[in-house]
């Protein structure tokens, strides 16, 4: 056996292949899955052979990939470094985002920059879409005689399957691999995937691989209760499995035309919804210590008392003043019904916190378009909520609360030491002590969030005639960053980014995975340190 050295100067090409191959072996399954559904709901001979077709493509590329890698490892063993670990995400997302691009060009034959857009939005759960109305359901759930989407079944379950790939992680599936193909050290990958500000007791168990199980196993039994629970309140079997999909996922992808607006008159399943969507945005590490050791930990963690606190100050806020404003539910939901005046507390509280915590945890189901309520204090308390988000080692997007909390508890200690200059303390978060490069980095994490949002939100004005009033440019750069889907101006919840020009689009699309990926992962890419031996 050839134990040398192994020659460094291909040294993270071979460990963005064999991500890459990886990642796309994930795609291929995905597709397959979709492809049979797609034949099994009857959608046109051109949607099915336009999924198989990309699926061939994907599994080709993914050998391809694997096998070139291989050669040139021979039988050594890949010890991947930091930046291997960080370079190979960041390249991997971006190739998955091209290749499953192909699955929307071949199928509905749209243009390249709006199949990126939709495939990146899936991926990284935004659930911003260019897609129209008339590419989803029309009528109601569950009436006599809907009309079929006019792109077929399959084009919805592919969005709905790529929230739920992209909230999980489609590299914690790679974590699983890594091991048994003795790839190197997955521990980077995890580092680089896993999203908030990371502590001792972020990872469940002494062993990675037991970890990310775990958590697969958090996030799919989540999956399947939200599943049951949406058809046993009044969702078709399908519909169920899209909206369970886009919920665990924060994604936000629904397959009606007025998204959770079509249950309005379902208080029961939306308040369900809101469950959901609330449990996805608390870090998994949570659920499992809960699953696991059957005693109480969401109260003893100190990101989540923040977060739980703030969704209850939020929504008794959003809905005493929705209830003072006497909005008419004609505009308080979205197909509320013209004409009728009287809404009752309930309806108040529970728009109010179907909106919250819809934001919190940048999921992007809405039952109301907050634009049409016209209260300003409303629309800069969910321009705030759209910053943080949820918690760290969640599927929601933002800076997460973990950071919020660092931040304030760092901005304390510098006011203190104006009085006391030489006044030492640390920096605790449940009571464990961040080192200085940790907060230091928290920081850094904050400035660059806000810096890229400003310039995003910039650019968008210059380039974009949708964006060139404020609301709109930095409506739309913020909740990219952040992964939330809806924002305001055009971007509203009853608008969609169909009419910006491609090149907003990949700009929007490049911000999703940005955010997704936690900033520095994609960052780092542009840096020449990066790229040197």
């Amino acid at each position: 056996m050839n134990t040398s050295p192994y020659n460094h100067k291909y040294h993270s090409l071979v460990a963005i292949g064999q991500v890459a191959s990886l990642l796309l072996a994930v795609i291929s399954g995905a597709l397959m899955v979709t492809t049979a559904v797609s034949l099994f709901m009857g959608d046109t001979p051109k949607v099915v052979c336009g999924f198989l077709i990309t699926l061939i493509l994907t599994a080709i590329l993914s050998a391809i990939f694997y096998y070139v890698c291989r050669q040139r490892l021979g039988r050594r063993t890949l010890e991947t470094s930091a930046r291997d670990g960080f370079v190979s995400v960041g390249i991997g997302w971006l190739v998955v985002s091209v290749i499953a691009a192909v699955a929307f060009k071949l199928t509905i034959g749209i243009p390249w920059a709006d199949a990126i857009f939709e495939t990146s939005s899936g991926l990284t759960t935004t659930g911003a879409t260019i897609l129209g109305d008339s590419a989803l359901f029309e009528a109601p759930m569950g009436c006599v005689g809907e009309a079929e989407p006019s792109f077929g079944y399959g084009i919805l379950f592919w969005r709905a399957m790529l929230n739920w790939l992209g909230g999980v992680g489609i590299v914690f599936f790679v974590l699983l691999l890594l091991p048994m193909l003795k790839l190197g050290q997955s521990k980077m990958l995890y580092n680089a995937e896993v999203p908030g500000l990371k502590t001792a007791a972020d990872q469940t168990t002494p062993h990675l691989a037991t970890s990310v199980w775990c958590v697969l196993g958090v996030y799919g039994g989540l999956t399947l209760a939200a599943i049951l629970l949406y058809h046993i309140f009044g969702m078709t079997w399908f519909d169920a499995v899209c909206h369970a999909f886009s919920t665990i996922s924060t994604g936000g992808f629904s397959p009606r035309a007025d998204g959770l607006a079509s249950y309005n008159n379902r208080p029961a399943l939306q308040w369900i919804v809101v469950l959901f969507m609330f449990l996805s945005a608390c870090n998994f590490s949570l659920h499992i210590q809960r699953f696991t050791s059957l005693k109480e930990v969401y109260w003893k963690d100190e990101e989540f008392r923040v977060f739980f606190i703030v969704v209850l100050v939020a929504i008794g806020f959003v809905a005493m003043t929705l209830g003072l404003s006497k909005i008419p539910r004609e505009k308080l939901f979205l197909n509320g019904g013209a004409g009728v005046t009287f809404v009752s507390v309930e309806e108040y509280l529970r728009v109010a916190a179907f909106q919250v915590v819809t934001v919190l945890s940048t999921t992007g189901f809405c039952n109301g378009n907050w634009e049409s309520w016209g209260i300003s204090s409303v629309l800069l308390l969910l321009a705030i909520l759209m910053v943080p988000c949820g918690c760290g080692g969640s599927t929601a997007g933002g800076m997460k609360w973990s950071r919020i909390v660092v931040l304030f508890k760092q901005l304390s200690l510098e006011i203190r030491r104006c009085i006391s200059p030489r006044m030492v303390q640390d920096i605790r978060l449940n009571n464990e002590r961040l080192d200085n490069g940790v907060v230091g980095k928290t920081l850094a994490f904050a400035a660059l969030y806000f810096i890229i949002t400003i310039v995003v939100a910039f650019v968008l004005s210059v380039i974009e005639p949708m964006a060139s009033n404020v609301s709109t440019a930095f409506g739309a750069a913020l909740t990219s960053l952040s992964n939330v889907g809806p924002g305001f101006g055009a971007v509203n919840p009853a608008g969609n980014f169909a009419q910006f020009n491609a090149v907003s689009k990949l700009l929007l699309a490049l911000t999703m995975i940005v955010g997704r990926l936690e900033l520095f992962t994609i960052i780092v890419l542009f840096l020449p340190s990066t790229w040197k031996k």
